[in-house]
């Protein structure tokens, strides 16, 4: 009875804590790149948490990426629209009266979706200009570590400084087209595609099909921010 007695009395108490400890936040910037986010910690023991992140883009914001504009392949500038989910675990360095505050390391997964609807035009070295609509699609999923600082600012309100998040993120690319598409044309976009990855030893393995490419690679992530939110 008495063993049993104590662990009741243990989660209780854990459940409290973590009943004490719990902080919805946004990050402010975020729009200005065509993203919303919102972000839910929860303790689940006095120094460590988990929380989730989701995320929606509604365009590329101010990093809308310029179009390609070569003498046979023409195409709109590109702006994304996607999904992203960031479960993370944390530990804080120390433990405080305000609970979760000041610095911690953590472990963080992200997934992420990004898609474009590409307008082109493709003229071939011995033909006529052809007109040619693309669905874009990139999935990401990234793995690291963090660390950052956690400032109770005034009673229940927080800043939370992601100070920095490194590790890799490994992605799928896939462009297909709508219609039927003349020949050479996936040649040259696949070759336009490499040009954006200026890194030596990270450029994509391309798969060119009749009417699509498939891409894999691998990068490095970084991840930094502010989140501001209450705390309840």
């Amino acid at each position: 009875m008495k063993k049993s007695f104590l662990i009741m009395l243990s989660v209780l108490l854990t459940q409290h804590v973590a009943a004490q400890n719990n902080f919805i936040g946004t990050d402010p910037f975020l729009p200005v790149f065509g993203t919303v986010s919102v972000n839910y910690e929860r303790a689940i023991l006095p120094r460590m948490s988990l929380g989730i992140g989701f995320g929606q883009k509604f365009s590329s914001g101010i990093l809308e990426i310029s179009g390609i504009d070569k003498e046979r392949l023409k195409t709109d500038d590109l702006s994304f629209q996607g999904i992203r989910i960031v479960p993370e675990f944390r530990w804080y360095l120390s433990k405080t009266e305000k609970g979760l505050t000041g610095f911690y390391v953590g472990l963080y997964y992200k997934y992420q979706t990004n898609s474009c609807d590409v307008a082109s035009t493709y003229t071939p070295e011995n033909g006529s200009a052809t007109d040619v609509d693309v669905d874009l699609d990139i999935r990401t999923n990234s793995v690291g570590l963090e660390m950052g600082y956690k400032l109770l600012v005034h009673k229940k309100f927080y800043a939370d400084f992601l100070i920095a998040g490194v590790g890799l993120a490994k992605s799928e690319l896939n462009a297909e087209a709508q219609s039927e598409v003349p020949d050479g044309y996936f040649d040259e976009l696949s070759g336009e595609i490499k040009r954006f990855f200026v890194l030596k030893g990270f450029k994509p393995d391309m798969l060119n099909q009749d009417d699509k490419i498939k891409a894999d690679f691998t990068l490095p992530s970084l991840r930094y921010g502010i989140k501001l939110g209450i705390s309840f």
